[in-house]
């Protein structure tokens, strides 16, 4: 019960935080609002840690893999998204990043051995043709100075780089730590990645005192980052990497019916479609029954 709730608290979060980055797009570069989220993010994961009286100060021999985890959960991932928000509606960002169902499916094979099935060939043909029916008019005149394109490759990126990161989550070491502060640290090399390729960028430092943009940054850094993430890497540690892919099913539903109200995005029935196509090969490949490589005699024994 305490697991279904725990899903669909992320679902909705994440759902309705597509939308809440448009907000940050326009006078900030999105390479400082991202430093700014998870800069306020990070202070306020590591407040928590002190109230909870968790462990603040971490091994050194773990620090590497939490700087894998800021750069990928937390710096890559959003520097593509953002960047590919700037392209399309939040709505499309999220259909691209259920990409990330496939990527983890991809990623446990590559790092921990799952064997990819026949039933996980068939749900990514069936999501690849999902995504090309949704984007049939960019695909039908693919060029990479189309804005739609552009977009699309962004938030596929960032994709693949979330999914890296949700690999380097699951290892064995960093299985030891406490979320509270594994979530801490990763934010915080995060944000110092961030902090550093926003000034290399040479975008001069803004910042928007609007109500729109605190507001969103504050939703985002708060519920949208410490809370769902507190959230999803917990539920990944018991439920494990494939299983945690469930949340894309329901993303993409969640962010087009925001996007549809709030914002631009007009539904054809070659969408509705595709979107169908995008959940059905979620879940085709989210009920297969993984199969771990046979352990070793020492490790059966262990």
């Amino acid at each position: 019960m305490i697991n279904a709730l725990t899903y669909i608290l992320t679902v909705l979060i994440w759902g309705s935080t597509w939308y809440a980055i448009e907000f940050q797009i326009g006078v900030v570069a999105p390479q400082w609002s991202i430093f700014y989220r998870f800069a306020l993010s990070a202070l306020v994961m590591f407040l928590w840690v002190a109230l909870k009286r968790d462990a603040l100060k971490i091994e050194r021999k773990y620090h590497s893999q939490l700087f894998l985890l800021g750069l990928f959960l937390f710096s890559s991932n959003y520097l593509m998204i953002y960047f590919g928000t700037a392209y399309i509606t939040s709505g499309l960002v999220a259909v691209c990043f259920s990409f990330l169902t496939f990527m983890n499916i991809i990623n446990g094979r590559i790092f921990y051995g799952t064997a990819i099935t026949r039933e996980v060939i068939i749900g990514a043909s069936f999501g690849l043709a999902g995504l090309i029916l949704i984007f049939l008019p960019e695909v039908s005149a693919l060029s990479l100075a189309d804005r739609t394109t552009v977009g699309i490759i962004f938030c596929l990126i960032g994709a693949t780089s979330a999914s890296l990161g949700n690999a380097v989550a699951s290892s064995k070491r960093l299985s030891d730590l406490p979320i509270l502060s594994m979530n801490a640290w990763g934010m915080l090399y995060g944000a110092l990645i961030n902090l550093i390729f926003a000034i290399l960028s040479g975008e001069p430092m803004r910042f928007e005192w609007t109500t729109d943009y605190v507001g969103s940054l504050i939703i985002l850094a708060i519920l949208g980052t410490v809370i769902a993430f507190v959230m999803y890497l917990s539920l990944m540690a018991k439920i494990g990497m494939t299983k945690i892919s469930y949340v894309g099913v329901l993303l993409p539903l969640v962010a087009l019916s925001i996007s549809t109200i709030f914002g631009d995005y007009r539904w054809t029935i070659e969408a509705l479609l595709g979107l169908v196509l995008i959940v059905l090969g979620n879940v085709i490949i989210i009920k297969f029954k993984a199969k771990a490589p046979p352990a070793k005699p020492l490790e059966a024994a262990e």
